[in-house]
């Protein structure tokens, strides 16, 4: 009897189809708004504690890095939201097939790129 050795599985070798990313990148959207959301709440609670501390919370959004934190985070809000409505549609038994669900993805991927520019555009001119 000859025993099966395990296989190195190299992940970065697999092409992996771009409904697979879609469903993968939203649930790290999603983690990255858990993650983010008690910092949020946080910056929110201390700008509404004075009308000072409002006016140095603000302050703080002039510099890039923080700039650079709101749009990771409205991207990925935005993102979520889109792919989230992309997979309930799929539930309700529409656009299932492969071709109807690549064409969503793609549309996901395209609608998301298209926000985070404009976001972009918004916050750093």
């Amino acid at each position: 009897m000859i025993k099966k050795q395990p296989v190195f599985l190299n992940l970065m070798q697999i092409r992996f189809p771009i409904t697979a990313m879609i469903s993968i990148l939203h649930r790290i959207s999603g983690l990255g708004l858990f993650v983010l959301l008690p910092g949020l709440l946080f910056i929110w609670q201390e700008s509404l504690s004075s009308a000072e501390r409002f006016l140095e919370v603000r302050g703080y959004f002039n510099e890039a890095w923080v700039k650079g934190l709101v749009w990771f985070f409205c991207v990925g809000l935005f993102y979520h939201l889109v792919a989230g409505v992309r997979h309930l549609i799929m539930d309700c038994g529409f656009a299932e097939s492969r071709d109807e669900s690549r064409f969503t993805a793609k549309g996901v991927l395209v609608i998301s790129i298209a926000f985070g520019i404009a976001i972009a555009w918004k916050l750093f001119n």
